[in-house]
């Protein structure tokens, strides 16, 4: 091998043998330990945990019947090995895989920017940038995140292969073709936002489509049926364990309009701005959307100012997620984690212009990147400690996007943490802030009513002022009825619960059957007439959330015979 050969072998390999060693640096802890969080992670991986895996029919049954969190079984087919290695190896490989998928996500990138003639030093600085940009990372540093990489990763493939074949001036072989199909198919059963790739290939390949519409027609009819299946699984499966619907409605148009537009300018101020990564759905309210879109507008108007084609091309390649995510309303807001195709786009316009516009002023520009993917391994870094545990990650979280959701996450943890001052400080600020939010009322009476600092007669107080104001808040009437029985008034406590109408029980779930076993011994202990409340019981024996163990150890637990 003589030194040019050497040189170029080098060049060639550097870039990913930099990344593997500082994302192993950054992740070694998180590999290691290899924590599964609540967030999403136990929801989904307890399926596969029960032996649902995909390549058995029963694996399909449980997604009909709601076991099974979305329809994405190449993400679990994923899982399932993860799983399965585990079990006979004793080490857990979770995160580990996330990594891997990572590097195959830069290997490719790399590939890509290769093809393009990017000089070595535009090369590495630019890949090194993305490959630790924070928001990316938070994909590969969160379990559930997986399917955001394997969509990435299934897409890219085939962009790659179409990019090297077109500025090798080559028409794309039968078995390019095979893999450029299977690839998309693979991408959009790991998650569906890739589903309208086949656009970006039919304007890519405009000149010569007809040589491949065989390709171009099994990639659409594919991309069809999955849509059909997600359309069904998300309208009527999905609503058996979520207490959302997954997509929007009973919003008015100009609003749903309003905040989809606000989401797209949230996602580009990210991709532009990757300062404040979050792992939750970014806030509605927050400037940062309006920033974004104007981001957005400056970028879209140079691009078409710069009259390239190549450049509106990827343009497109960018926006086809944010289309889907416009045209099918989900109640998601925006996240991080949906940004990875959308930022692949970004960064080979980035690559296109270094190559064609900075190369004179070639090491200027690779300091800056270098400057700038030492700022994203240190953010990176962060990112990776915080999914260490499930407290650290909600504070991060509520710290840098404060929104009701992460503030009620944050409240959670707090108060299993016994940080009890610093929970009624939370608590009274999320009741204050989103009263009627899912799941809010519930954690907010129900973390009140632990708290050990404050008195029985204090919590009532605050009970009290919340449904002065807020008179619906059924959790809150419950634990302020438990709170005054402790003060032996019965009575009172009766008169609470007696004010919910029958449906409204449905509210307190599985614990349905305490608060009646409860209203019915307040009943008693009143000393008034309780066939109302026992009719009332009796309609609702038969009803799903009926659970009559737990109505009798209840009524045992307050030594009452139910009659």
């Amino acid at each position: 091998m003589n030194l040019t050969s050497f040189k170029e072998h080098i060049e060639s390999k550097l870039p990913l043998f930099v990344i593997l060693i500082l994302g192993l640096f950054i992740q070694f802890q998180l590999i290691k330990s290899d924590p599964i969080l609540g967030y999403d992670d136990k929801i989904i991986l307890k399926p596969i945990m029960d032996g649902h895996y995909p390549w058995d029919l029963n694996y399909y049954k449980g997604i009909l019947s709601g076991i099974i969190w979305d329809f994405q079984p190449i993400r679990d087919l994923t899982f399932s090995i993860d799983f399965i290695l585990s079990k006979y190896t004793g080490f857990k490989f979770y995160h580990l895989q996330n990594f891997f998928w990572w590097l195959c996500i830069s290997y490719f990138l790399d590939k890509t920017f290769q093809v393009l003639n990017l000089s070595f030093k535009f090369r590495l600085g630019l890949l090194l940038v993305f490959s630790f940009y924070p928001i990316f990372w938070i994909s590969v540093s969160w379990i559930s995140a997986r399917k955001h990489l394997l969509a990435a990763f299934f897409i890219l493939l085939p962009t790659f292969l179409i990019i090297k074949n077109k500025f090798l001036k080559k028409d794309l072989s039968l078995s390019n073709q095979i893999l450029i199909y299977l690839s998309y198919i693979l991408s959009i059963l790991s998650q569906p936002i890739n589903i309208l790739w086949p656009i970006f290939f039919i304007y890519f390949q405009k000149s010569n489509i007809k040589k491949y519409a065989t390709l171009v027609t099994g990639i659409n009819i594919s991309g069809l049926l999955i849509i059909l299946v997600n359309f069904y699984y998300y309208k009527y499966v999905y609503s058996l364990f979520s207490i959302l619907p997954k997509f929007a409605s009973n919003i008015d148009h100009f609003e749903l309009f309003s905040l989809k537009i606000l989401s797209i300018g949230r996602s580009f101020f990210q991709i532009f701005i990757p300062i404040w990564p979050t792992p939750t759905p970014y806030s509605q309210g927050s400037i940062l959307n309006i920033i974004g879109i104007i981001l957005l507008v400056l970028f879209i108007f140079l691009i078409y100012k710069l009259k390239r084609n190549d450049f509106r091309l990827f343009l497109l390649f960018i926006s086809l997620p944010f289309i889907l995510v416009f045209t099918v309303s989900t109640n998601i807001f925006g996240s991080d984690t949906y940004l990875i195709t959308p930022g692949i786009g970004f960064f080979i316009i980035l690559a296109l212009c270094l190559r064609d516009y900075f190369s004179k002023i070639e090491t200027p520009i690779f300091i800056i990147l270098l400057l700038i993917s030492f700022f994203c391994f240190y953010k990176s870094s962060e990112i990776s400690k915080t999914f260490q545990s499930q407290g650290k990650l909600f504070s991060y979280a509520y710290k840098i996007e404060p929104t009701p959701f992460n503030l009620r996450t944050h409240l959670t943890e707090t108060h299993n943490n016994k940080e009890y001052n610093e929970s009624l400080k939370l608590a009274l600020r999320l009741i204050e802030w989103d009263p009627y939010g899912p799941h809010v009322d519930k954690t907010f009476s129900s973390i009140i009513y632990s708290l050990p600092q404050i008195s029985i007669l204090e919590k009532i107080k605050i009970y009290q002022a919340v449904l002065s104001e807020k008179r619906d808040l059924n959790w809150t009437k419950y634990h302020l009825s438990a709170s005054l029985a402790q003060q032996n008034n019965f009575l009172q406590s009766y008169n609470l619960l007696n004010e919910l109408k029958t449906e409204e029980y449905f509210e307190f779930e599985d614990n349905m059957s305490v608060v009646l076993a409860e209203k019915f011994y307040f009943c008693k202990m009143s000393e008034v007439d309780c066939n109302k409340t026992v009719m009332e019981i009796n309609s609702l024996r038969n009803h799903q959330l009926w659970n009559q163990s737990s109505f009798e150890k209840r009524l045992q637990q307050l030594k009452i015979h139910f009659n």
